[in-house]
């Protein structure tokens, strides 16, 4: 069984790697003229994909940052191979001007029981005498017969790195439970073709759309030429309800077969900001949360401050900040002042 310190070692290093984008290159490679003969381009393996940059790894093993402000988008991922067309320096931070995902990352997979797990960490037996861990993050996505893991369930976990040295799981698929009456199970179908997912856009390109589920879990799916969207039911936008239609697995970000609007976007009406208002007078009655004064107007007092020299009595001026609201004055700050 792997320890814990190796999951942290491989978290930590990733984190490192991901907030670096240090170039680490010894030597600047041979550029290849990009088509058109304006600019270059090389080709290698996604280190990292940041929101404004993008790392890759050569198959010299030189490493390589891009900028990607003239990028609108991209679906390149960690441990796709790619050829970027860029301008500039190679080894001072290039500006990318296309990037093409010639061959998408292979997912690895392995089955076994659970034998223990927590918020961030995962041990499943594989054997009779072997056994691995795997780390979790907020981002690792339940799926199968329930979206609860327990110690004895069968699973098949999809996972990124080194399998003997703390990889992580990115889709823990239950397939078999070991108490089958535990509550809130949800049973996915067991074919992979014409899946379907139902969900919120929260993140919208021409290339990608992330949606959320009900379970509050995230996915993103690949939008390609052959993408068949249907909007009858309103706009296809952040905010609106989708139904996705897709091959294989959610978590593996696969291609969007179809999207269709379920459920227009209808954006939660502005609250109407509280006005608040000033009004003095004489005090006739203060006490039980209630202050009045001789000009009429009454206040109620229970969330007020109060400030001034007076006593808080009847015959003393009062200066009262408020707000209406159903009928009622809030008084938010009452200010006395004794009588002169």
């Amino acid at each position: 069984m792997k320890k814990m310190k190796a999951v942290v070692a491989v978290l930590m290093a990733a984190c490192i790697l991901l907030s670096g984008f240090a170039v680490l290159a010894d030597a600047a490679p041979t550029p290849t003229p990009a088509p058109g003969g304006t600019g270059k381009e090389v080709a290698g393996t996604v280190l990292a994909v940041g929101e404004n940059d993008i790392m890759i790894k050569m198959e010299s093993g030189n490493v390589f940052n891009f900028i990607m402000d003239k990028i609108s988008d991209t679906i390149a991922q960690v441990g796709d191979e790619v050829v970027i067309g860029y301008e500039g320096d190679i080894l001072n931070y290039p500006q990318a001007t296309s990037i093409t995902v010639t061959k998408v990352n292979p997912v690895s997979t392995v089955s076994g029981k659970v034998l223990q797990h927590d918020a961030t960490t995962l041990f499943i037996q594989i054997s009779s005498t072997e056994a691995l861990g795997f780390a979790l993050n907020k981002d690792t996505v339940i799926t199968g017969l329930s979206d609860m893991i327990m110690v004895g369930d069968t699973v098949t976990i999809t996972y990124d790195g080194d399998v003997m040295n703390g990889a992580l799981a990115k889709q823990v698929e239950i397939v078999a439970m070991e108490n089958t009456k535990r509550a809130n199970d949800i049973k996915e179908p067991e074919n992979t073709e014409n899946k379907t997912l139902n969900g919120e856009v929260t993140s919208l390109t021409s290339k990608k759309i992330t949606i959320k589920t009900s379970s509050s879990h995230s996915y993103s799916f690949r939008i390609t030429k052959s993408t068949s969207i249907h909007k009858s039911k309103g706009k296809l936008e952040v905010g609106c309800r989708v139904r996705v239609k897709y091959d294989g697995y959610a978590s593996k970000n696969p291609d969007a077969k179809s999207i269709t609007v379920t459920k227009k976007y209808e954006p939660t009406p502005t609250k109407k900001p509280i006005v608040l208002k000033t009004v003095t007078g004489t005090v006739t009655s203060f006490g039980g949360m209630w202050l009045q004064l001789k000009n009429g107007y009454g206040f109620d007092v229970t969330f007020a401050k109060y400030a001034g020299n007076g006593n808080r009595v009847p015959g003393e001026k009062a200066r009262v900040r408020y707000f209406t609201k159903d009928g009622i004055n809030y008084a938010v700050k009452v200010t006395f002042t004794k009588p002169s």
